[in-house]
């Protein structure tokens, strides 16, 4: 940790090394927006470009966890009325950042587009969710570590059985009551706004939950920590693969298997949705985020601050 308590240098680099990824998407996203704007929806894309999404799927789910595990690191030295309310500011304070400059920034219309009846489009998209997320947060924080474990699991393990019976998602229009939005990606047409709402909410609130409640496992000694990570990390890979070669649970997108196409079959069977962050997806890509990412980024850092000159080792 540096030398206010409740950060942690390893949590820090680690999101820094997560835009460095994430600018790969966004680079890509502008560059091919006008023709194949999420390689991983089309069956037809090439491995190479598909990667190029993939890998960059790590970014938001690991975002919103470690969001958690700060405000959770955070509870250490606040009590929950100061916590709360510096969640809840900040939270508020990042949906303004979203509305007034992002939404901005990405239309260059903040007086309306005609297409749209002179409507101003407001795109809700990662900003907004850990916003709204950290807001959740600052009051279920009231209940205590273990109410947040619980809830957290519950969204993050059960959303999914709402797939069948949820309202299908519309991108046109007035499209019904805002409640659609929690699960479903959704625009809602209000004068004088055009309100797309990019990222449902509920499964990011239920991933800044579980982030919170393993803050713990953060404060613990350094080489048990690593360990527990490693395990951690293991079990929700091998989780994801088994789960999604049963094909019968956690995402929306079945997988195929395709007799004629090895790399086929392994792009679909990696090709999880993001819009909501199914079960398998989070599973997916926390997964990696503890044994390739944390762990080994835990060990670099308390290397290079032990002053060692053989720190490469802290990666074997």
């Amino acid at each position: 940790m540096d030398r206010r308590a409740y950060r942690m240098t390893s949590i820090d680099v680690l999101r820094g090394l997560v835009i460095v990824v994430m600018a790969l998407d966004h680079v890509r996203d502008q560059l091919m927006v006008a023709s194949v704007q999420d390689p991983t929806a089309v069956a037809s894309t090439g491995a190479l470009l598909f990667f190029t999404r993939w890998i960059t799927h790590i970014c938001a789910p690991t975002f919103v966890f470690l969001a958690g595990v700060s405000a959770g690191l955070m509870a250490r030295r606040k009590c929950p009325g100061e916590l709360a309310r510096f969640l809840v500011l900040r939270g508020l304070w990042l949906l303004l950042i979203e509305v007034l400059v992002i939404s901005t920034a990405l239309t260059f219309a903040p007086t309306g587009i005609a297409q749209l009846g002179g409507r101003t489009i407001v795109g809700l998209q990662v900003i907004w969710v850990i916003g709204a997320s950290m807001v959740v947060l600052g009051g279920m924080q009231y209940l205590g570590v273990r109410a947040c474990l619980a809830v957290g699991l519950g969204i993050v393990l059960g959303h999914d059985l709402l797939d069948p019976v949820w309202p299908a998602a519309s991108t046109t229009g007035h499209t019904g009551p805002l409640w659609v939005a929690l699960l479903a990606r959704q625009a809602y047409a209000v004068r004088p706004l055009w309100v797309y709402f990019s990222y449902p909410l509920l499964p990011w609130i239920g991933i800044m939950l579980l982030g919170y409640a393993a803050a713990g496992l953060f404060q613990t000694e350094a080489q048990l920590r690593n360990r527990r990570l490693v395990r951690i990390g293991g079990a929700l890979v091998i989780g994801f693969v088994l789960l999604r070669a049963l094909n019968v649970y956690g995402d929306p997108r079945p997988w195929h298997f395709d007799s004629d196409s090895l790399s086929g079959s392994v792009l679909s069977f990696l090709a999880t949705s993001k819009y909501p962050p199914s079960l398998l997806y989070t599973l997916m890509t926390l997964g990696p985020a503890a044994v390739i990412l944390l762990y080994p980024l835990c060990r670099y850092v308390a290397a290079v601050k032990a002053r060692r000159t053989d720190w490469w080792l802290s990666f074997l």
